[in-house]
């Protein structure tokens, strides 16, 4: 059974997680601090305890709640991030955090297994008393027992009155939870806000989650600090900010991904993706894996991109069978673009024009396991952090003397290739003239350059100065 009812509390401004028994609980501040960054991203601060370290998944939760006064640690400096909560502990934590003393009073509880010496009897007694908790059908509180992944949401919405009841459940929220249990609307919002994903727990890395999961007190912080921002906010969590940027100015994108992902760059073509371990290469799609592959294509043609994106879709339609792709016209960084999704594959593709005509295309694709709708998730805001970027101008070399460059270009005359090391010592040479039939090894191009008054013969095959002449002629 659930240990809260339906009852919602005003917001709290504090939010506290205590040690072990004794309880010992910082006084609230003022006012709510406003709350900035996200999880996995390292704040300027001291270390926090000497048992989280800055690689935990919860350490910006665990520093930002513990650095805005909200919890503290063991004697020893400790936190236990991976100790579960009791159901006492959490009455408790919330109990102070909403400040509301728990005084013993002569009521007396239902419950065989609280003895009114116990150190929680106060706060089960007051948590009782104001309808937010309840105890199960044989008689008993079960005050030591660890709290579940949804009674923590239940906890934390009711005192951050978060309302859930509007909420429409998915046919599967996640592989493991019941679409039908009491829990089924909290951790439905928790996933359509970020709160619950499969990042937040130890046990979910492959987007399976299970409702008899205890929670560690870390996942409470994490809980707790999630919920605080989407409350702050009103929206979703921005799971980005935390994310790398990277780009490829040759291939004119700038991207953010998850920091858990891995990055290749080619010359031509660039890969992003969460490398799994003996993973040697992206070219294997592991089934908890997600990979975007970029690449610019040329256009030849120059065509529009309405008649290209045209030409995509009859090509996916051709492929995959009519029917069978979804095409999204858009725009990302103020850019035509052609989003083609086709679900049975797993394929999450785009199509961006580009101000030089060329057109970037971003192969998307996503594993077959239960974290693939998330992965899929992550895929999408990779895509939408698109940020259109110059390639580096390369600043030309300084040229040589006039005298100098004519001296080296006819020191090139009849060695092979000797046309392709010079050309670009004359930047206004002009093609004046081309015999088709040449020398019998192909064509013979003229080119003449004004600022030298020099016109070359060359093979074009071999790249080959046949010959330099003074003035602009190709009768030599």
């Amino acid at each position: 059974m659930s240990i809260l009812n339906k009852t919602t509390t005003k917001l709290i401004s504090v939010l506290i997680l205590t040690a072990t028994i004794p309880l010992t609980v910082l006084s609230a501040p003022a006012a709510t601090p406003t709350i900035t960054g996200a999880t996995n991203t390292q704040p300027t601060a001291s270390p926090i305890f000497t048992d989280v370290a800055d690689t935990n998944p919860h350490y910006f939760a665990i520093s930002q709640i513990k650095n805005d006064g909200f919890i503290k640690g063991y004697p020893d400096g400790t936190f236990k991030p991976d100790a579960t909560v009791t159901r006492a502990e959490a009455l408790a934590i919330l109990l102070k955090a909403a400040g509301i003393t728990a005084e013993k009073s002569v009521v007396k509880l239902p419950f065989s297994d609280v003895k009114d010496d116990s150190w929680f009897y106060s706060s089960i007694q007051k948590a009782f008393a104001l309808k937010k908790a309840k105890g199960f059908e044989d008689g008993t509180f079960k005050p030591l027992n660890p709290v579940t992944l949804p009674e923590a949401f239940a906890l934390a919405f009711s005192f951050l009155n978060i309302d859930t009841s509007k909420t429409i459940v998915e046919g599967t929220i996640y592989q493991g939870l019941d679409s039908k249990a009491w829990y089924a609307k909290n951790l439905q919002y928790a996933k359509n806000t970020f709160i619950l994903s499969p990042t937040l727990l130890s046990s979910s890395t492959t987007g399976i989650f299970s409702a008899d999961y205890k929670i560690t007190r870390a996942e409470l912080a994490e809980i707790i600090f999630r919920t605080r921002q989407v409350k702050t906010k009103g929206g979703a969590l921005d799971i980005t900010t935390s994310w790398t940027t990277t780009d490829n100015k040759e291939n004119f994108w700038q991207l953010k991904f998850p920091s858990s992902w891995t990055v290749f760059k080619g010359s031509a073509n660039s890969v992003l993706w969460n490398k799994k371990n003996y993973q040697a290469f992206f070219t294997r799609m592991w089934p908890t894996g997600v990979r975007l592959s970029l690449s610019v294509v040329e256009n030849p043609d120059n065509v529009g991109a309405q008649t290209y994106f045209e030409t995509i879709k009859n090509s996916y339609n051709s492929e995959y069978g009519t029917g069978k792709s979804v095409f999204i016209p858009t725009t990302i960084a103020g850019r035509s673009a052609l989003k083609v999704a086709v679900a049975e594959n797993r394929i999450l593709d785009t199509y961006l024009s580009l101000p030089n005509k060329k057109f970037l295309v971003m192969y998307g694709e996503y594993g077959s396991a239960p974290i693939g709708e998330y992965l899929k998730k992550e895929l999408e805001l990779v895509v939408a952090s698109y940020v259109y970027v110059e390639a580096p101008k390369v600043e030309p070399k300084p040229l040589p003397p006039l005298d100098e460059r004519i001296q080296t270009l006819r020191s090139k005359i009849v060695e092979n290739g000797g046309w392709g090391e010079v050309k670009d010592m004359f930047p206004d040479k002009k093609l004046i003239s081309t015999d088709g039939i040449g020398i019998g090894t192909g064509p013979v191009d003229y080119y003449f350059t004004a600022e030298a008054n020099t016109t070359a013969k060359i093979e074009r095959r071999s790249s080959t100065i046949l010959n330099i002449k003074d003035g602009n002629s190709s009768a030599f």
